[in-house]
């Protein structure tokens, strides 16, 4: 079908159909190859690149460093002013493949399970039997407070969780 108006983006029909678009109808400038000055160029780069890795790598290191601030507030402030997209990337990246993100939550949340102090450990808290119910608490010596029953690692408060975490802070 021949169009009057070959160029859809201007066309004034909004339910025109145009079967056969011509390379001609979007300008020679449109479909222009790549110069050999251009591809010349570029493998030249290419080849310093190469031969250079140590070189390019320090000196990118070295910008990192210097721009580390600038590219973060950068980064900051794209997130911002994307969050419905990005949130919309990662819920499609969730429907995609869930089974890969709920093992990579199980994989999370074990490895900072393991790496908490549990309860059972800590020399400071007893267990005292309940009088009301069946069954036992814990109890923190040193702070005098009860451990509710769902914690199954030390509270925050604990003293051996303190300890802990001063001491991965000193390695």
């Amino acid at each position: 079908m021949d169009c009057k108006y070959p160029k859809c983006l201007e066309c004034e029909y909004a339910d025109c159909i145009n079967d056969r678009l011509e390379a001609e109808d979007f300008g020679i400038d449109t479909y222009e190859e790549e110069s050999r000055e251009k591809r010349l160029r570029k493998a030249r780069i290419q080849r310093y690149i190469d031969s250079h890795k140590e070189e390019v790598n320090a000196r990118s290191r070295k910008w990192n460093k210097e721009h580390a601030e600038s590219v973060r507030e950068t980064t900051k402030r794209r997130q911002q002013e994307n969050k419905q997209r990005i949130a919309a990337k990662k819920r499609e990246r969730w429907a995609k493949n869930p089974e890969l993100y709920r093992q990579k939550q199980r994989e999370y949340r074990a490895r900072v399970k393991a790496s908490l102090p549990h309860c059972d450990e800590c020399e400071s808290c007893i267990l005292v039997e309940k009088e009301k119910q069946d069954g036992y608490r814990r109890l923190c010596i040193d702070k005098m407070r009860l451990i509710e029953q769902k914690v199954s690692n030390c509270p925050q408060w604990c003293r051996k969780r303190r300890d802990k975490r001063n001491d991965d802070a000193g390695k």
